[in-house]
């Protein structure tokens, strides 16, 4: 019976390695928001904002980021065609808050329909193409984020490092109404954020995301981009390829307010775990093995603890025959206590980008810190459901994926442009 207590050895070092981690990241991220740094750095920037459909507060979200307390920045809206909902809706605020928009100037633009890569992509590359000559550094931002007014300016800064290759933020779902599929996404959405810190090993969110205009042609971006689905994960890999790190800047963590049914919520969580296994199978591999063995290591252990006191299980310490049951026990506390600990943790960093936590996220809050056992089970379902298969749906577009550079796109329902 040694080789099992020396198992729930490794169990309990590799919990405590995760505790560690996480409270690192959540130190990194207090730290950021509890001191801002002015700084210098000050570049040209376009921000180009592909949009397709109508998000949530989408008014709201296009007034935040006309709204940038940034020097010189130039603001351009893509989308697909006409006829998307945006176009009208975006055109109508533009004409409104033309007079207290802060960016040099400001453009809507019509892609056309994409062939070879995701419609995000053809927007994104669209613009890009049309870029003026005197553009530092691109910047990126979805249509359903809301970015306070120094989210730019945080984002560039630390592009002043030369070592630093791209900048990101991440987006924190906020339930516009408490219903349980909404929940549940902010609550996993969280737990991924969670992840993110002062680490070598950051992933780009391309939501919220900055890169100097010299690196981007550099790690010939636009020709990866030309033939994918995803904007960031190809982005991260190139520039890591470079040499070169990812930043998490806290302080370009958004509210992304959402409302989803239980089927767009089972969408959109496969599909990034897809994305993820298609761009960064590393990744998803150590996600996959990382959440079983957080599955394993609460409910074997608790399983443990059942059969110890139900079998009267006796073990031999310092010399003595003592029950079992105390130890699996208090193991199995110790990884409830650790889950717990990370839950508040956090949703601490959540707290701060709001001035008053909205009462469906102060709800999402309580359901994720009681809730933290739970997800480690969705999440590793969901990356299972990623898997298999070779189609997604997203915003409305179906696509066929025969791999990485080799993307069709099958049917297109504007009734679902909105759907995450």
């Amino acid at each position: 019976m040694i080789w099992l207590y020396g198992c729930l050895c490794a169990c309990l070092i590799e919990e405590a390695l995760s505790l560690i981690h996480a409270a690192a990241n959540w130190r990194y991220a207090i730290k950021a928001f509890g001191s801002p740094r002015p700084s210098r750095y000050a570049p040209k920037v376009l921000l180009i904002v592909p949009c397709r459909g109508l998000d949530k507060a989408f008014r709201n979200n296009i007034r935040s980021l006309l709204s940038q307390d940034y020097p010189d920045y130039v603001l351009w809206f893509v989308v697909r065609d006409q006829a998307d909902p945006a176009y009208a809706e975006l055109t109508a605020i533009l004409a409104r808050f033309a007079e207290v928009s802060r960016p040099r100037f400001v453009r809507i633009l019509v892609a056309g329909p994409c062939t070879g890569s995701s419609q995000k992509l053809h927007n994104l590359l669209y613009a890009i193409g049309q870029s003026p000559d005197d553009i530092e550094v691109f910047a990126f931002a979805d249509s359903d984020i809301q970015a306070p007014p120094d989210w730019l300016s945080s984002l560039i800064a630390p592009l002043a490092n030369p070592r630093v290759g791209a900048t990101t933020g991440y987006r924190w779902f906020v339930p516009v109404k408490a219903d349980a599929a909404s929940i549940v996404l902010s609550c996993l959405n969280a737990k991924v954020a969670q992840m993110l810190g002062q680490s070598s090993f950051n992933l780009a969110w391309g939501g919220s995301m900055a890169v100097r205009t010299e690196t981007f042609r550099i790690c010939k971006i636009e020709a990866i981009w030309a033939r994918s689905l995803a904007d960031d994960l190809t982005l991260a890999g190139a520039i890591r390829a470079r040499g070169l790190r990812i930043r998490f800047v806290p302080r370009s963590l958004v509210p992304s307010y959402c409302q989803v049914t239980w089927r767009e919520f089972l969408e959109f969580g496969r599909r990034q775990f897809f994305l993820t296994r298609l761009y960064s199978p590393g990744t998803w591999l150590v996600a996959l093995i990382g959440t079983a063995l957080a599955i394993f290591d609460l409910w074997a252990v608790l399983g443990m603890a059942v059969c110890s006191v139900c079998s009267g299980w006796m073990i031999g310490l310092a010399g003595m025959r003592v029950p079992a049951w105390p130890i699996w026990l208090g193991a199995w506390l110790a990884f409830m206590i650790s889950g717990l600990v990370k839950g508040i943790m956090r949703q601490h960093v959540g707290g701060h980008i709001f001035l008053k936590r909205p009462p469906t996220a102060q709800k999402a809050m309580v359901v994720d810190i009681l809730g933290f056992w739970l997800w480690p089970i969705l999440m590793f379902l969901l990356m299972l459901a990623s898997a298999v298969g070779k189609t997604i749906n997203w915003r409305g577009l179906r696509y066929r994926v025969h791999g990485p550079d080799r993307i069709e796109v099958l049917t297109l329902d504007r009734d679902k442009a909105t759907s995450r």
